[in-house]
């Protein structure tokens, strides 16, 4: 074999193994994209430096804390919080006017999972002015503008908000 058929020969295979990857790639991608489904428990992809895989987009993580243990937060990782104002199981909210613009209700259309967290403990409630807001085991959830930055429970015991604990 000479040079330049060992170069042509190098480049097909390179041509080849991209193309593999690519299709390996936005299969994984389209196996997540594709779905209708408004509510999805869906187990964590690995990241390869070969595929370009990308991890789960979670719209609820689960984080840890030495103080509250397992507990419920957004895709950012801003804190969930329950109300103790709210009635669990009513489908409605109490916190409302001048307390939802400090305690935004957390709502996502489409709901994606990590292994731990179960589709049916979430409910979807329509607030008194027709917006939607996610409840987690009957309970409405909440964000606290109070939290800067994601893994703050700042608004834990404060005017009766508790963090969501799985």
């Amino acid at each position: 074999m000479n040079k330049t058929s060992t170069i042509v020969a190098v480049i097909a295979a390179l041509i080849i193994i991209a193309g593999v990857v690519y299709v390996i790639s936005r299969g994984n991608a389209g196996s997540y994209a594709a779905s209708t489904t408004t509510i999805v428990t869906a187990s964590p992809t690995t990241t390869s430096p070969t595929t370009n895989f990308t991890s789960t987009a979670y719209t609820v993580k689960l984080e840890n804390s030495t103080t509250f243990g397992t507990y419920l937060a957004n895709a950012s990782g801003f804190t969930l919080y329950t109300y103790s104002g709210d009635t669990q199981n009513s489908g409605t909210s109490s916190c409302t006017g001048e307390c939802a613009s400090i305690w935004p209700p957390f709502y996502t259309s489409s709901l994606v999972l990590p292994p731990g967290l179960n589709a049916s403990s979430f409910t979807t409630i329509t607030r008194s002015d027709g917006s939607k807001q996610l409840a987690y085991n009957g309970w409405p959830l909440y964000l606290y503008t109070g939290d800067s930055y994601p893994g703050q429970v700042n608004g834990n015991n404060v005017a009766g908000f508790k963090v969501a604990i799985k």
